[in-house]
């Protein structure tokens, strides 16, 4: 039996199923990213950290120290870090080293102040110097006390650089202080001696 009616242009005959399958052939590809979760091969749509866990605590972030500035370096104690103030090594090193030269020269210098005390008034043309039996003690407690004061100042100076900390001072004060003590005992001989005194009244 033949079918006498007209060919079909637009799928006038076909089935609804044969519709679908025709439109759908017709249609364009369907990118992945809008095919529903169900369909093979579909792919999931990225999702951000922080939308996957939306109850998750938040964490602060780890505390890192600030670095420190260049020429502070130090702590609340004055320390610094290592492989700072190597000048401060330096300098601490060679006043801890002219000290010890200085008491080493000094002490065989006053153990006889009274000849010290005679060149110094050969030289100045004052006289000759008569001198008491106080130069002597005096001379004594100079070389002690320049002792003492050397032992105390490279004891704190070495315990400081130990501890980072800076040290080129100790040596400084070290040395004012046993300065002081020499002076003001040398003093005390020179204007105690009767030369000086009649040396005085002469230039008066």
């Amino acid at each position: 039996m033949t079918d006498e009616r007209p060919r079909p242009e637009y799928g006038e005959y076909a089935t609804p199923q044969e519709q679908a399958e025709i439109i759908a052939r017709s249609l364009p590809p369907v990118p992945p990213v809008l095919r529903p979760r169900d369909v093979d091969g579909a792919v999931a749509p990225v999702v951000p950290p922080a939308a996957q866990t939306p109850h998750a605590p938040h964490l602060p972030a780890p505390h890192r120290p600030a670095a420190l500035l260049p020429g502070v370096g130090a702590d609340r104690d004055g320390a610094s870090p290592p492989g700072r103030r190597r000048w401060d090594h330096l300098v601490s090193l060679l006043l801890m080293t002219w000290g010890t030269l200085t008491v080493i020269a000094g002490f065989f210098q006053y153990s006889d102040i009274p000849a010290v005390l005679t060149q110094v008034y050969a030289q100045q043309g004052i006289g000759a110097y008569v001198g008491t039996g106080f130069a002597t003690s005096a001379g004594l407690i100079i070389n002690v006390s320049n002792v003492l004061i050397l032992v105390a100042t490279v004891y704190l100076t070495a315990r400081r650089l130990r501890a980072r900390k800076l040290a080129f001072w100790v040596p400084l004060v070290g040395g004012a202080v046993a300065g002081a003590i020499t002076g003001v005992l040398l003093i005390s001989l020179i204007v105690s001696d009767p030369t000086f005194q009649a040396y005085l009244t002469t230039r008066a």
